[in-house]
This record gives C-alpha cells, structure tokens and sequence, in this order.
C-alpha cells in the first residue's frame, strides 16, 4: 500500500486497468481481478483484494 501512497501514477494506472475491466462488464472485487492484481503485485489473493480496495478508496471511488 505505502507503493501507490508514495506513487500515485501506479495508483491511477491502477484504476485505469479497473475501468478497463469495468467496461467489460468486470467488477474490481471479481476474481479474474484479484488474480490480476496478485499476480501484478505479487501478493496473495486476500491481500491483492485489500490492496485493490484501498487503491479503490483512495484513488478511484468511481470504480464498480
């Protein structure tokens, strides 16, 4: 988290990949993003879906 907090252009490349997957019909909390995510970051499932929802609060509430 401390990443895109120090980084916010991670943050909003982020959130362009979650619209992205919004358009699609693909809600942020889907499992195809989480995996996305995880596999991005590096980070467990669990963690990848905290991590997503903080990028979300923090930088794109617009996000579904």
């Amino acid at each position: 988290m401390e990443t895109v907090k120090k980084n916010p252009n991670e943050a909003r490349n982020l959130c362009n990949k979650f619209r992205d997957f919004n358009s699609k019909g693909i809600s942020a909390s889907s499992d195809k993003v989480i995996e996305y995510v995880s596999n991005k970051k590096k980070l467990t499932p669990v963690n990848a879906e905290i991590f997503s929802i903080y990028v979300i609060g923090l930088h794109c509430p617009d996000i579904i």
